[in-house]
């Protein structure tokens, strides 16, 4: 919720000097729920949806401007686009990834042999939402453009306005709606049994799917743009421009007739960095710190004694 619960937090630092409040960018709503949400709707047209878009980025700077200390969730998904708009206090803070559940090792031939692929068959895997946003219409119209000799098959998990129109598709093409996984070790497996990790998404501000799926070992095909430049260097995937299915089935050809074994040792290699204890670490040591810092600074001035709490963990920060 970025337009009700940041100014109560805001309103109850205002009155209670010495509280410090963070702020993270963890979805791009200017571009994602504004600016898109009115594309679609058609009837505004493109100016207007663009205009909106404006005005949700100039409503960002006046929000994120006031909180003691803002985290973005990666460089491209979100760190730079705040410091374009004035934001001097971005830190960066990632998720984490459980590594022991999504692991190369969960792979699995009985799986693959569920949905019609054998040892050597392609199997490429989608998991996010089934709608325009995530980009899953992209990855399909993408992997329709692949060559028939190539053999290839797509599953797709997860749900959304699209489900219907992949169903009929897989009439035609070897592409399967299997629905959303609630259980992670069940995804795991999956995510494991699969070659390559497609993703269509423009606008991801960190992408866990992504990340989960490199655990697994598995080079990612994206899009080159929001957190998955951060995400997928050359090494371990290949992304291509949005919006482009021609130039996604390029990335997808070029990554499957690479050097994959290598691809899939750097995909985890990636993901081993990505602990929740670093994530943690990051929060606990450098941006709240930051924060109560700032917090502690108002106080001062309004003659009020910061918490011991907080000037602890100023001072463990050093």
């Amino acid at each position: 919720d970025a337009y009700n619960l940041p100014w109560q937090a805001l309103k109850h630092a205002r009155k209670h000097a010495g509280t410090a409040t963070v702020g993270g960018y963890c979805t791009d709503f200017p571009t994602v729920y504004v600016e898109h949400t009115l594309r679609d709707w058609k009837w505004p047209g493109e100016g207007v949806a663009k205009w909106a878009g404006r005005v949700a980025y100039r409503y960002c700077k006046r929000l994120y401007s006031k909180f003691d200390a803002v985290y973005a969730m990666s460089e491209h998904g979100g760190g730079k686009r705040l410091r374009e708009l004035g934001i001097g206090r971005v830190h960066r803070m990632h998720r984490g990834v459980d590594r022991h559940t999504f692991h190369p090792d969960r792979r699995s031939d009985e799986k693959r042999a569920l949905v019609g692929a054998d040892p050597d068959t392609p199997l490429f895997i989608y998991v996010g939402r089934l709608d325009q946003e995530k980009g899953a219409d992209l990855v399909v119209d993408a992997f329709t453009r692949l060559p028939k000799d190539l053999g290839a098959r797509l599953i797709m998990f997860g749900d959304g306005p699209l489900r219907d129109e992949i169903d009929a598709m897989g009439r035609e093409f070897p592409v399967r709606a299997c629905g959303y996984v609630a259980d992670r070790a069940k995804l795991a497996e999956w995510q494991a049994s699969a070659d390559l990790f497609l993703s269509g998404m423009a606008h991801e501000t960190f992408g866990i799917s992504t990340l989960e799926a490199q655990a697994c070992g598995l080079p990612v095909v994206g899009v080159r743009a929001g957190a998955m430049i951060d995400r997928v260097p050359p090494e371990a995937g290949s992304l291509a421009e949005p919006g482009d299915p021609e130039a996604l089935k390029d990335a997808i050809l070029h990554v499957w007739n690479g050097d994959r074994e290598a691809m899939s040792r750097n995909a985890r290699a990636l993901a081993e960095s990505f602990s929740w204890d670093a994530a943690m670490s990051r929060l606990f040591d450098k941006i709240y710190p930051a924060a109560f810092r700032r917090a502690a600074a108002r106080a001062k001035i309004a003659g009020v004694q910061p918490s011991v709490g907080a000037l602890s963990m100023i001072e463990r920060a050093g």
